[in-house]
């Protein structure tokens, strides 16, 4: 396995890995030019981990720029996010490309318990099938849905494959 790279933001930890092999006889559902049985194809995951300070401001940052000649394929993605006692935030999956943003996925659908009576903690997974063309800068963002004191922590994990196009 590779060695994994980290880079450092002001407001987010980011680590990119490439995953172990995958079976190349895996196939899904692709847009023409795509193909999903390439020996060429990348497993790629991203972890990014944002602290949310008091007050409402959303926390978020690129964490990824698609390859010239690749298209990205997001699998999935995992959020957790730790907070004061009934606080809640949420996490989204954006693209950037050609100076205007969609977004991959919203994801407000946690599930939250109590750690102690004073931290909450937040758990969500998502399946999805999700496309960036090369060239798209992917974002991960956090934010809480009201304002409020304490730090919350966001960590967000993202996962998918990288294709070749043509």
């Amino acid at each position: 396995m590779p060695a994994k790279t980290e880079a450092a933001g002001s407001a987010a930890s980011i680590v990119l890995g490439l995953m172990g092999a995958v079976d190349p006889n895996k196939r899904g559902m692709f847009p023409a030019g795509i193909h999903d049985n390439s020996p060429a194809r990348r497993p790629v995951e991203f972890n990014v981990t944002f602290t949310l300070s008091p007050g409402m401001g959303p926390e978020a940052g690129p964490v990824y720029t698609v390859p010239a000649g690749q298209r990205l394929v997001i699998d999935g993605f995992s959020a957790r996010i730790t907070g004061p006692a009934g606080q809640r935030a949420l996490v989204a999956l954006q693209s950037w490309s050609g100076g205007s943003g969609q977004y991959l996925e919203y994801y407000p659908q946690m599930q939250w318990g109590a750690v102690d009576p004073n931290t909450d903690l937040g758990l969500g997974t998502l399946s999805v099938q999700r496309y960036a063309d090369p060239g798209s800068l992917i974002y991960v963002s956090a934010q809480r849905l009201k304002a409020g004191d304490g730090t919350m922590i966001a960590s967000v994990t993202w996962s998918g494959h990288l294709v070749p196009l043509g």
